[in-house]
């Protein structure tokens, strides 16, 4: 009973746009985390490798192959390092997406009482944790 009587008070929909804006800073969130992932594996990968095979190359006779990897490594730490601003503006998105919302506008409830089950703008005062 008591359940019926504030549905109406807190049974109260969440408007698309703010829906929308949080399903897009959900997926930029996604992309940048995974680009930096991507760029943080290949950065370590390439690294170690090119730190290998200039270790190798070192001591031969060709000093165009301990150049090469010699860039090869440098291009590795460029690559892990530029993986920092994705994760750290990813974050960003990720709490942007959770933010608390604060909404005035009139909210739509069913009001069975009155009118049957329609839907009648109501004025309301909403907190919600998007997820």
């Amino acid at each position: 009973m008591v359940l019926l009587t504030l549905y109406p008070i807190f049974g109260q929909q969440i408007s698309p746009a703010n829906k929308a804006k949080q399903e897009t800073y959900r997926e930029i969130s996604h992309r940048q985390q995974k680009t930096g992932w991507i760029l943080l594996g290949v950065g370590l990968t390439t690294t170690v490798v090119g730190a290998a095979a200039f270790n190798e190359s070192w001591d031969s006779p060709s000093n165009s192959s301990t150049d090469i990897f010699g860039f090869l490594m440098l291009g590795g730490v460029i690559s892990t390092f530029s993986s920092i601003p994705f994760f750290i503006s990813a974050g960003a998105n990720k709490r942007r997406a959770y933010q608390l919302s604060f909404d005035l506008s009139p909210q739509p409830f069913i009001n069975s009482e009155l009118t049957g089950l329609a839907l009648k703008p109501q004025p309301g005062f909403r907190i919600t944790v998007k997820f």
